[in-house]
This record gives structure tokens, sequence and C-alpha cells, in this order.
């Protein structure tokens, strides 16, 4: 993964490739400005859980 993400970024599918095994993914900020698009293999991603924290860290 780019050096700017880390695990744990939240991001939102915007395209679905290859019969769901490939996503292109949009990463943004509070403030709503995107920081980034990157294309992922489905191991490289999960659903959000109701369990889930969302961490904040400044770019």
């Amino acid at each position: 993964m780019n050096q700017k993400f880390v695990k744990g970024d939240m991001e939102t599918m915007i395209i679905i490739h290859d019969d769901s095994k490939v996503f292109k993914v949009e990463f943004v900020m509070l403030s709503s400005d995107p920081f980034g698009v990157l294309t992922l293999a489905e191991d490289e991603i999960r659903p959000v859980s109701a369990r889930d924290v969302p961490h904040v860290r400044e770019l």
C-alpha cells in the first residue's frame, strides 16, 4: 500500500471490478477533501463493523 496510507484508514468504495475481486477506493479527510484513490484486492479491505473505532491522524 502507498506510504501515505496506514492500516485502519477508512475509505469509500467507488468502483467494483472483476466480479468483486478488485476495488477502487477513495480516501478522504474529515474536511471531505480527498487524499487518495487506490485500487485494492479483496484481501486488502474489509467491511466496517459496528464495533470498529475510527482513528484520527494528521497528514
